[in-house]
């Protein structure tokens, strides 16, 4: 989606909202797919004058680490999705009901314990005590064990997307280097660029999309009631979360970009959907997906669904497959859901329809 048109976006948004609910009907339900954001975590890194980069005293787990806020929204996530599905998937584990993958950190994989923790209840006496329960009434473990997957970060296309790939560093350095709206925006924002150079001690920043990391510090500082710097008032911090969100954003810069970046996680929701429309042998009802915020960014993006913003912890991207009862023809419903407060908004791919049939549907 073009930054042009991002305002747009979200009037649109909004007005699908408000029309429409975002009750799923498990009558037609025939698969889930979840990808999220992990929960909230300490920040990535420290920068020279940072007040707090006394990791041990204020982050005591280290950097980078999901924090106990974090392990409660995912949690609280898992929570969602059982009151979400129940009924479509049992409150009993059995390997069929489920596939969990993972990237390989700490952050991502402790998220998924955490809300598969919400997803499937302990073992109380009433769940043992009926049907597939019953072989587990004497068991010493209470909680329910759920397997969770992962990919080795050096070949990881899908969800750190961490696997070198030449063309796609390429492409992206052309969209930078060539965008006439990226060029606007470093033009407009030199300022900015040296203010913030002075007042973290970085020297290496050479571009705006560096500003990321510090304004990731930063707003992880917040969040956990740490008293910002006073060059970081607000004026400053919502400068740097809009050039955060619009770095986001270039994962959709160009067709190219978007097919190497999203388009293997994209295509692998895609294969298990017509996976499921041949077979239901051996096949989950739910593909879960523990990630990171650019993840989201791509893979929205290749969905043609992403405008700039700053992908939100425990935010999530939510594929559903349906197979009309009338007339067998399956179709897709995604959404979103950025907040705890109301329901995910649904999302519509430009083009496909409305319902969108799998048939139809092109990333």
């Amino acid at each position: 989606m073009s930054l042009q048109s991002s305002a747009r976006f979200c009037i649109f948004v909004a007005a699908l909202y408000a029309q429409y609910g975002s009750c799923v009907n498990l009558n037609t339900l025939r698969l889930v797919q979840v990808v999220y954001r992990h929960g909230d975590r300490s920040p990535m890194f420290a920068y020279p004058t940072d007040p707090y980069k006394d990791v041990e005293k204020y982050w005591p787990n280290g950097l980078g680490q999901l924090t106990t806020k974090g392990k409660d929204q995912q949690y609280d996530l898992g929570l969602y999705l059982r009151d979400r599905y129940d009924g479509f998937i049992d409150r009993i584990y059995e390997k069929k009901q489920i596939h969990v993958l993972s990237s390989d950190s700490d952050r991502t994989l402790m998220s998924a314990e955490a809300n598969l923790a919400g997803l499937f209840p302990k073992l109380s006496n009433d769940l043992m005590s009926s049907g597939r329960g019953k072989a587990r009434l004497n068991a010493k473990v209470d909680i329910q064990l759920v397997p969770i997957h992962t990919l080795e970060l050096q070949t990881d296309k899908l969800l750190h997307m961490t696997a070198d790939c030449p063309r796609l560093s390429a492409a992206q350095e052309e969209y930078s280097r060539t965008s006439p709206i990226l060029k606007k925006l470093r033009k407009e924002n030199e300022d900015l660029l040296k203010y913030v150079q002075e007042k973290t001690g970085i020297t290496i920043i050479n571009d705006i999309f560096q500003f990321g990391r510090t304004s990731d510090a930063l707003y992880c500082q917040q969040q956990h009631n740490l008293t910002l710097p006073s060059w970081a008032n607000d004026t400053v911090m919502e400068k740097l979360r809009y050039l955060s969100a619009i770095q986001f954003s270039t994962s959709g810069g160009t067709t190219e970009i978007r097919r190497l970046y999203g388009g293997p996680l994209a295509r692998r929701l895609m294969d298990n959907m017509k996976s499921q429309t041949r077979t239901t042998t051996n096949q989950p009802k739910m593909y879960m997906h523990s990630a990171h915020d650019d993840t989201l960014a791509a893979l929205m993006s290749t969905f043609g669904v992403f405008y700039p913003q700053n992908p939100c912890y425990a935010c999530m991207f939510t594929v559903e497959l349906h197979q009309e009862e009338s007339t067998g023809k399956y179709f897709v419903e995604l959404f979103y859901r950025d907040s705890t407060e109301r329901e995910p908004y649904p999302l519509q791919i430009a083009g496909c329809g409305s319902p969108c049939y799998l048939k139809h549907m092109q990333i």
